[in-house]
């Protein structure tokens, strides 16, 4: 759509920042079962705040309790390694666990921010985040001193890792629980409509739009259009259209009368921050030579400025679809009066 602050809005909109999700009516709308199609910024302050609340948990749980279990494997481990490569004296080690456990309770937390509008709030995302920390950070990380033989005995390798798991789990839920994002605008109506006048009979215009497949035919948009259910001409039809850009969507035909020349029809599946959409096309005639179209569109607008996505439809989606109507009946100058050709 245009205007830049619609396209900041989506991630989506960057991609249709000429001419959106398009096809009668042209207006998307998310699916209903589809998260976090309008996503706050990851607050990074309550990251960090629940990042060093989950770096304490995996302090304890998988640096200061393995250590105390394995204790002397350990003592004896760094003997044998004394001449090598002697470790550390006791300060520095507390401070550089400390410095690892927080990064990876940062880490984690993180993750959770990142993945929370994908797979929804709650322990069992935490949960899935703390096992990707996990699997990255410990994990991995066994698997290779195994490989390697780094260790004398296997405990030194699979007791850390095993309390790992325990404490990414915790830590990360604990952080997540301190993890909060600012709310989202509530969802707002849009109502759009555009009436143009176009030098044609009604029956011409309604031969062209009356079939629910024609669409690709008109629309400047539309490059291919499939019946998936039913068939175009009676309401429950559902189409899937494909757009210039690769995009696809799917619509469904609600109502269509040949007495009244209109039709009402929704979009089920689109990636926009819009819901609840309908929208019907009516077509007047004037006289024999004369048609009134008029397009309106109602949806839900979520987390983006109503008004400025209302221009954005009524200028990048009707206009050029009632514009495509036009160019199409007067293709090559043909007559389309109502005995002119369909």
């Amino acid at each position: 759509m245009k205007g830049t602050s619609l396209r900041l809005s989506c991630s989506c909109y960057s991609r249709h920042a000429h001419n959106p999700v398009t096809g009668l009516g042209g207006v998307a709308t998310c699916p209903p079962h589809t998260k976090g199609m309008a996503m706050a910024p990851i607050s990074l302050g309550r990251v960090i705040a629940g990042g060093i609340v989950a770096a304490i948990i995996i302090a304890v749980i998988a640096g200061y309790i393995p250590g105390v279990i394995l204790a002397d494997q350990l003592a004896a481990w760094h003997r044998s390694l004394a001449d090598l490569s002697p470790p550390p004296d006791t300060p520095m080690q507390a401070v550089l666990f400390s410095l690892m456990s927080l990064v990876f309770g940062i880490t984690g937390v993180w993750i959770y921010a990142a993945i929370r509008p994908r797979f929804g709030a709650g322990a069992r995302t935490a949960l899935l985040a703390g096992f990707v920390l996990w699997s990255a950070g410990w994990l991995t990380a066994a698997l290779g001193h195994l490989a390697l033989g780094d260790y004398p005995q296997y405990s030194l390798t699979i007791v850390p890792c095993a309390a790992g798991l325990v404490g990414a789990l915790l830590a990360t839920l604990a952080g997540a629980a301190l993890y909060r994002e600012p709310d989202m605008p509530t969802t707002r109506p849009v109502h759009v409509e555009h009436a143009e006048i176009v030098d044609a009979s009604v029956e011409a215009l309604w031969r062209l739009v009356s079939d629910f497949n024609n669409v690709a035919r008109w629309h400047p948009d539309v490059v291919d259009s499939r019946i998936e259910t039913g068939t175009g001409t009676e309401p429950g039809a559902v189409r899937a259209i494909r757009l210039r850009d690769g995009t696809q969507l799917k619509e469904q035909l609600l109502s269509t009368s040949s007495v009244d020349h209109a039709y009402t029809y929704s979009v089920i599946e689109a990636p926009l921050p819009l819901r609840n959409h309908r929208s019907t096309v009516r077509f007047d005639p004037l006289d024999t030579k004369r048609t009134r179209v008029t397009w309106t569109a109602d949806f839900d607008a979520v987390a983006v400025d109503p008004d400025e996505l209302a221009s954005g439809v009524k200028s990048s989606v009707i206009v050029a679809g009632i514009s495509g109507l036009r160019a199409k009946v007067h293709e090559a100058g043909r007559d389309y009066s109502a005995s002119g050709p369909g």
